[in-house]
């Protein structure tokens, strides 16, 4: 069963959110592959003036997903796909581990 984590990221403006979401997470589909995370989806909320993003991402059943975190955000890959966004405007990221409940269809 693979785990599941929702991941948040807080931009410091609506440019800021739209660069990460337009241009900077779109590469992130085409490299995470390469350190066994699976990307399922990117979000935005129409009522969300805090300017977040949304994605879900799942790592292979184990994994340290620390390790395998590091080890992306430490690639030449993470830094191509970074290319001109500036990362201080990542005011925040939060995961948080996901179980799935009896049933789930994403296990």
């Amino acid at each position: 069963m693979s785990v599941y984590q929702w991941r948040v990221y807080t931009l410091k403006d609506a440019q800021s959110l739209r660069t990460y979401q337009h241009d900077v997470y779109p590469r992130h589909l085409g490299t995470v592959g390469e350190f066994d995370i699976t990307l399922h989806g990117i979000w935005t909320s129409p009522d969300d003036t805090d300017h977040r993003l949304y994605v879900l991402a799942s790592y292979p059943d184990g994994a340290d997903l620390e390790s395998l975190e590091r080890a992306y955000l430490q690639s030449p890959a993470f830094h191509q796909d970074m290319a001109g966004m500036d990362p201080t405007c990542i005011l925040n990221v939060t995961a948080t581990r996901l179980d799935p409940s009896t049933g789930s269809p994403l296990t």
